[in-house]
């Protein structure tokens, strides 16, 4: 066991450099328990992590960064930054629970913003593009700025099952960017499958320029505020398999304005607001290719 000072009321530039198990090059880690640092564990190359627990942490449960790291078995409890944010190439996260991830503590601390449950890729200007990285079988209760975020070129994302957005009657709070996606693409050549989410403000967003990315057999329970789908810029090769939405409100929630995009099949069950004036559900701009548009 490793217990450390830090708390989830932490500010994070006190803390940021007291985490938790750091692995270097060719580490090994099994069966531990991990409690109050800023990040919780951090494999840094080379290293493996199985049956870990993590609780208590002011920003990330787990991060992998630099190359070829493989964690599996973890059981996560709070934190509010990224429950996994992935770094680096050909690094493989699996089967992860977590209770709750990018879950603002008691306390207002000014600037903080919201992690997610999975973020491929980010801050690539300092840490440069993740690629060919693999998380797979992942299981969150309530999530705060993001479900599965990714960026970077060529990453895979399969299995997610998520509750409720945090943020559902906080909806304009300064701790979300963009609206607190439950699924994000930007980059290249991304996969992600299998992906069933809760109720919340923003459903899945597909980035200007993105490129030969497939995301299919997503199911979500309901948007407010912002879109289910939003798609807006240009794209090459980017595809939708099987969308579903048990539940959609207001005007545009589905907006599409990216040329050449192509859906296999998008359902929506039911629809909750009433048009108003120059209203609509769906706003088509640009030429794109729907297989299947259902409204139930």
């Amino acid at each position: 066991m490793l217990y450390g000072w830090v708390k989830r009321e932490s500010v994070y530039h006190q803390v940021s450099a007291h985490n938790g198990f750091v692995a270097g090059d060719k580490s090994y880690f099994y069966h531990m328990t991990v409690r109050g640092f800023c990040d919780g564990m951090v494999l840094m190359g080379n290293s493996v992590a199985f049956d870990v627990n993590i609780d208590e942490c002011r920003d990330n449960l787990v991060v992998v960064k630099n190359n070829d790291n493989v964690v599996s078995n973890i059981t996560g409890g709070y934190c509010l930054g990224d429950g996994i944010l992935v770094k680096g190439s050909k690094n493989i996260v699996a089967k992860v629970t977590i209770v709750g991830a990018g879950i603002p503590a008691s306390t207002f601390e000014p600037g903080y913003l919201s992690g997610a449950i999975i973020a491929f890729g980010q801050d690539s200007k300092f840490d440069g593009t993740t690629s060919d990285c693999y998380v797979i079988d992942v299981k969150c209760g309530t999530w705060g700025g993001g479900g599965v975020i990714v960026d970077g070129e060529n990453n895979f994302c399969e299995n997610v099952e998520a509750g409720d957005c945090y943020y559902l009657e906080q909806t304009n709070a300064s701790a979300i960017l963009n609206g607190a996606p439950a699924v994000y693409t930007g980059g290249s050549k991304h996969r992600i499958n299998n992906v069933t989410v809760g109720h919340c403000i923003r459903g899945v967003e597909i980035h200007d320029g993105s490129k030969n990315n497939l995301i299919d057999n997503i199911s979500i329970a309901s948007c407010r505020v912002h879109p289910g789908l939003s798609a807006s810029g240009t794209q090459s090769g980017s595809r939708i398999g099987k969308l579903t939405f048990e539940r959609l409100v207001g005007n545009k929630a589905l907006d599409l304005n990216m040329s050449d995009l192509v859906i296999d099949l998008l359902t929506v069950n039911e629809y909750a607001s009433p048009f108003g004036s120059g209203g609509s559900l769906c706003s088509i701009k640009k030429p794109v290719s729907i297989g299947s548009l259902i409204f139930n």
